[in-house]
């Protein structure tokens, strides 16, 4: 059988060598905000209503990628402490998107590994994936053949990724309805200071809090409208 490029990158074993990540699935940088508890609702508001992802930069610069990622991120954070089931909904496929990614990544890595030499932590790891195979550095052609069955297994995995990414895209537009706008904002803010008795600064104020002062309203104006009845 004629082997693959795989078997003639095994022939001269490379001990040296370290795979590179993909740029798509670096890290997020810390010059970048990823939480709620951190990032003030201007910046917030800036993303949502202007697409301005340069505004979760702390300092510097970064791949514009990585700007969406970390929006993408302190969003369905954003999402899971609103607590409403849309949102939880939201937040739910935001980490199995996050868990299919990491997972295609760290394959991807250990089989770049895997190419050069063995190694014991990729094999674990692979194993712990599901992917069950011998992985005999002896027998060069059934070694290639085992990364090349999990090269190919993996094609389930990034289709079931592309799956949920679409559904989280759909949730998205379902609940969009309309572009929210700056002005949107600015009435609820204007709302909240009001209920709350001090002024509510979005150059202050964080996401978080001003999630949290957002719910206490919600959950006054519930009770009152039930009193009501």
């Amino acid at each position: 059988m004629r082997l693959s490029h795989y078997a003639v990158m095994l022939r001269g074993i490379i001990f040296s060598s370290k795979p590179q990540p993909q740029n798509a699935n670096r890290p997020i940088s810390l010059n970048i905000y990823r939480h709620c508890s951190e990032l003030l609702l201007d910046k917030f508001i800036d993303c949502v209503v202007d697409k301005d992802y340069n505004s979760l930069l702390k300092y510097g610069s970064a791949p514009d990628e990585m700007l969406i990622r970390a929006w993408d991120q302190i969003y369905a954070e954003f999402s899971e402490i609103s607590g409403s089931p849309s949102y939880k909904l939201m937040a739910n496929l935001s980490k199995e998107i996050g868990y299919l990614e990491a997972k295609i990544l760290s394959i991807s890595l250990c089989l770049d590994v895997l190419k050069r030499r063995p190694d014991v932590g990729c094999i674990k790891t692979l194993r712990n994936y599901g992917y069950n195979y011998v992985f005999d550095i002896t027998d060069v052609e059934e070694y290639t053949l085992a990364l090349e069955a999990i090269a190919v297994r993996m094609g389930a995995v990034r289709i079931a990724l592309t799956q949920k990414r679409n559904e989280y895209n759909t949730q998205i537009n379902s609940l969009s309805g309309k572009e929210v706008t700056r002005d949107d904002f600015l009435k609820i803010i204007a709302t909240l200071t009001k209920y709350m008795g001090f002024r509510i600064d979005s150059r202050q104020v964080t996401v978080s809090e001003y999630v949290s002062y957002r719910k206490l309203y919600e959950q006054e104006s519930e009770i009152n409208l039930r009193n009501k009845k």
